[in-house]
């Protein structure tokens, strides 16, 4: 296993996890960041089930109308990970994605319905999240974190 970049420390705000812009590492887009993040729970957590949510990206006017009839809620969290008898909801951001007031309202919900989520800008800080949350940790492979920030 790598050793583990040192991070700032995360910030709680509204009562939930947030990491701040100086952990994401320079120069990475937010789809990236996320990949690694997929990569890294399926490596380092096997038993648990991640799924991303196509919430973003730009849409014409009909299809955000349909995509709202569907379901679609504004400012949902990018990834749902489940575990027997838990569950986390990442929203992931690159180094300077700001964080909008759709996504902090849904955090805060979700937070004050005792599910564990947060806005996360590294897969170390992620994986430290979801160990003090309790999902199973069974490494199947050994994953070499992001570089820090």
């Amino acid at each position: 296993m790598a050793t583990a970049p040192v991070l700032a420390a995360p910030v709680v705000v509204d009562t939930f996890h947030i990491d701040p812009p100086s952990v994401a590492p320079a120069g990475m887009s937010e789809r990236a960041i996320q990949r690694h993040m997929l990569v890294m729970v399926r490596r380092l957590f096997p038993d648990c089930m991640i799924a991303h949510v196509p919430n973003g990206g730009r849409r014409g006017k009909l299809e955000a109308a349909h995509l709202k009839a569907d379901g679609v809620l504004p400012g949902f969290p990018d990834l749902i990970i489940t575990w027997p008898g838990g569950a986390a909801f990442p929203e992931v951001k690159d180094r300077d994605g700001a964080v909008s007031a759709s996504q902090k309202e849904v955090l805060a919900t979700l937070h004050s319905q005792g599910h564990a989520c947060g806005v996360f800008r590294h897969d170390r800080t992620l994986h430290d999240f979801l160990r003090a949350h309790g999902a199973p940790f069974k490494p199947k492979w050994p994953h070499q974190f992001l570089p820090p920030g």
